[in-house]
């Protein structure tokens, strides 16, 4: 099934590091698990550094679809 690259790109900048399971859910999930664990570890301040790198880690993705 070939998938959008405006659809996944949409759907990590909605959804940040959950948005990468549309391109790969193995990804997203963890992702997804390493955000949850910085967030209680650190502070929830650390989503604002981590949601610009799913986004940026879905860009080589987008290019490859």
């Amino acid at each position: 099934m070939r998938k959008s690259p405006k659809a996944a790109l949409a759907w990590t900048l909605v959804l940040g590091p959950l948005g990468l399971c549309y391109l790969s859910v193995f990804g997203g999930v963890v992702a997804t698990m390493v955000t949850v664990a910085a967030i209680l570890v650190g502070s929830p301040a650390m989503l604002a550094v981590l949601w610009p790198v799913a986004v940026a880690l879905s860009l080589p993705a987008v290019r490859r679809l």
